[in-house]
């Protein structure tokens, strides 16, 4: 919100809040997800999500079925969040001209982080791009469009061309 009002934020703070709020949703979605992938113990200091699950549940299950619960319980609860995020989106009261601008900016955001979660992740070893890790013809039969995996950052005619497919 700090970031709304220093770019000269004016309007009804609803929106502007809703829309910050289905960020960190989006954040916590890739904080849990990426603490699954990575394997990790702790976050800032203190157990990950999964971790707690699993101590949470570990009572009367087997050394291995407790931490499989606890990635499958945090796993869903990521998708809550993601889930959530997007309702927030879609329900924050913007103008149609506002909600038109921002979708096509939260689809690259969205693609682009889960592009970097994969070639991030040390399982994949793909050489080169991630057009090298997806089979011809892309994800889910669409095409790759290239991304910053592959080019760095979209550019605003990037973002722009991509709206207009959008819309």
């Amino acid at each position: 919100m700090s970031g709304w009002r220093a770019a000269g934020g004016h309007g009804a703070l609803r929106p502007a809040l809703a829309v910050a709020t289905s960020l960190e949703m989006f954040h916590s979605f890739c904080l849990i997800h990426d603490d699954i992938m990575d394997d990790s113990e702790t976050r800032l200091g203190a157990p990950t999500l999964h971790r707690c699950l699993a101590h949470h549940h570990r009572a009367g299950r087997s050394t291995t079925a407790a931490p499989r619960l606890g990635i499958s319980a945090a796993v869903l609860v990521g998708d809550c969040a993601l889930a959530w995020s997007d309702e927030l989106l879609h329900t924050a009261s913007l103008t149609p001209r506002q909600l038109q601008a921002v979708l096509p900016l939260n689809d690259v955001m969205r693609s682009e982080v889960m592009y970097g979660q994969y070639l991030g992740h040390p399982a994949p070893r793909v050489r080169g791009t991630l057009a090298n890790a997806v089979p011809r013809g892309g994800c889910r039969g669409r095409p790759y469009t290239g991304s910053s995996a592959q080019h760095g950052p979209p550019a605003p005619s990037q973002v722009e061309r991509r709206r207009r497919k959008s819309g």
